[in-house]
């Protein structure tokens, strides 16, 4: 049986991971959301754990997206958290085959879940198996955690960036906040699309194949000076960014961002 671990401190990775293989399971490590979708749609995965609070996409958004995927729709989840969340009862009630663990108690207890969830259950365990996605039936649950109001005038977003996992990610965030989201995998495909399309912001990494960040923002000070730019930028790139800011891009976000910072400056960069 292979599990797939999302968890932020490596310390708990790498014994959650030891206490896992010993009980016989396959296990795999993922460092971000995007690195989970990605294992995901190439590899066999009968169970996730991963982190209830990230920034950018949590673990409950995480779990929805997952079991859009066909053959995905009843993987069971382990959400992992520090707190003593209020909220882990409506979230099963919303969210089938998932369980949780408060990290700090004995990884027995994980053992356990990732028992009880793999097990079906008419042979004792809590694992469910649907007939349509989860998706298509279940209500999204009521978390405690502060949203972002939606956005009521739709503007349309360019993404460009050549790592495939962060256009995947960042789209399902920014369509997540009513954003219409369009994606280019490198600065020659973003200037074809911005010859043929009228957007109101770009979100625009630096280096890239074919044509630099630097090229993309060049042709959009020349050609389309409406459009907003926003700079995606890794902080050993700050200087890069900030010539990207000299050159007129409106504004940067430094990799790995929070998904809060992200939301503010592109709300911020449109008004």
């Amino acid at each position: 049986m292979n599990i797939l671990i999302l968890a932020e401190d490596p310390s708990f990775r790498l014994m959650a991971r030891h206490y896992l293989i010993d009980e016989g399971y396959n296990i795999s490590l993922a460092s971000s959301p995007q690195e989970v979708m990605n294992l995901i749609k190439k590899e066999k995965i009968d169970l996730v754990i991963t982190e209830l609070y990230m920034p950018v996409i949590d673990g409950l958004q995480l779990c929805k997206r997952t079991r859009e995927i066909p053959e995905h729709k009843d993987t069971p989840f382990i959400f992992l958290s520090s707190y003593g969340d209020e909220s882990t009862e409506a979230i099963k009630m919303s969210f089938i085959n998932t369980g949780f663990f408060r990290k700090g108690h004995s990884l027995s207890e994980l053992i356990t879940s990732v028992k009880y969830l793999t097990t079906p259950k008419e042979k004792g365990g809590g694992m469910v198996v649907l007939e349509k996605p989860e998706s298509a039936t279940a209500p999204e649950p009521e978390i405690p955690i502060q949203k972002e109001k939606k956005e009521q005038a739709q503007h349309h977003i360019l993404l460009v960036d050549d790592d495939e996992g962060i256009r995947n990610v960042l789209s399902i965030l920014l369509n997540d906040e009513g954003y219409k989201v369009s994606t280019a995998c490198d600065g020659q495909e973003a200037i074809d699309l911005l010859g043929k399309n009228k957007y109101d912001l770009i979100l625009l990494d630096i280096i890239m194949p074919k044509v630099s960040g630097f090229g993309v923002l060049k042709f959009v000070k020349e050609h389309i000076t409406d459009t907003k730019v926003v700079m995606l930028t890794a902080y050993s790139e700050l200087k890069l960014a900030m010539e990207s800011k000299q050159m007129g891009a409106d504004d940067f976000v430094a990799k790995p961002f929070m998904r809060q910072d992200l939301l503010t400056t592109i709300k911020n960069v449109l008004q």
